[in-house]
């Protein structure tokens, strides 16, 4: 793979937008940017005043945990009522395709590719996929057989609301089989699966149990069991279109097929060239992991060699 009662501005009916009522609750406050990031931060909220800039001039709006958590603080600073400013903010989110959601389109087509067998599966929903979540944590455990193949993944994640009313994640998996594998959950509950045969791609609905508030988390936990037809397998990789907080990578090997190398690595997209590597060594329990000091955009994984095949093979 995720937010203020003396003074309105404009007229009686309100302000139009978000942008004109920032604007208008600054006029009145008599702030500058440079002060109100100084208010904020005596509240351990660090936004800069570009940021700030750019919501007052309408370029782009709050939409992440912690500027949602500025903008709710901002209410109280500009002398706004509660709720004054983040009602209009998820007013106006529906009404059309903002930046983000704009961004989240041109992340996700950048990280998986153009036509890719995750757009192809989720068609006219891949534009907002996921984009009202933000992802803080993931851990994915990977089990390959004695076969070297990769029978059995798990994950957890923990996810951010970046609005009300989120009700489920959606998970995607291109897996090395042509037949479809079974999915187990967990922490949720399993709602809609689509598998494509031709692109080995699984893409499938996890629920909450119930609608998120903004700024709410959840644990979503499931299991993927490959079926017999899977292929040797040479590496796993987890793409993110935003940068995580944390992500932990555990891969085991069979004691009857262990790999001659291990490597951890790093591309911008799942359809570039492997830009890094690392050697990583098996430990006692014949496994290897990734937990790297920080997660941008873009794929993260481990590779291995096989003593008795070509690399890549």
């Amino acid at each position: 793979m995720t937010s203020e009662a003396h003074h309105r501005a404009g007229s009686t009916a309100g302000p139009a937008t978000f942008a004109d009522a920032f604007r208008g609750a600054l006029r009145g406050r008599g702030l500058t940017l440079e002060r109100v990031c100084d208010h904020l931060a005596l509240r351990g909220i660090s936004v800069s005043p570009a940021t700030l800039s750019h919501w007052q001039r309408g370029r782009s709006l709050p939409e992440r945990p912690q500027s949602l958590r500025a903008l709710r603080e901002l209410e109280g600073i500009l002398g706004q009522p509660p709720g004054a400013l983040t009602s209009l903010l998820r007013a106006q989110r529906p009404r059309g395709r903002t930046p983000q959601a704009v961004q989240d389109l041109r992340s996700s087509r950048r990280l998986y590719g153009a036509d890719s067998p995750v757009e192809q599966l989720l068609g006219a929903s891949f534009e907002r996929f996921n984009a009202d979540l933000h992802a803080l944590f993931i851990h994915d455990t990977i089990h390959l057989d004695a076969r070297r193949r990769v029978g059995r993944t798990s994950v957890t994640q923990v996810v951010r609301a970046v609005r009300d009313g989120v009700d489920r994640l959606v998970v995607a998996h291109v897996l090395g089989q042509a037949g479809p594998p079974t999915l187990q959950v967990s922490c949720g509950r399993l709602g809609d699966v689509r598998f494509d045969a031709v692109g080995k791609c699984l893409i499938a609905e996890i629920h909450f149990g119930r609608p998120l508030a903004g700024n709410e988390t959840a644990i979503i936990s499931y299991t993927v069991l490959s079926g017999d037809g899977a292929d040797v397998d040479h590496c796993y990789e987890r793409g993110t279109r935003v940068d995580l907080r944390e992500y932990l990578l555990h891969v085991h090997f069979d004691p009857a097929a262990l790999p001659a190398r291990c490597y951890r690595s790093y591309r911008e997209s799942f359809h570039t060239d492997v830009r890094e590597t690392r050697p990583v060594a098996l430990d006692a329990s014949h496994s290897a992991h990734l937990l790297p000091p920080k997660c941008p955009v873009g794929a993260h994984g481990v590779l291995w060699e096989w003593p008795d095949l070509p690399p890549g093979w």
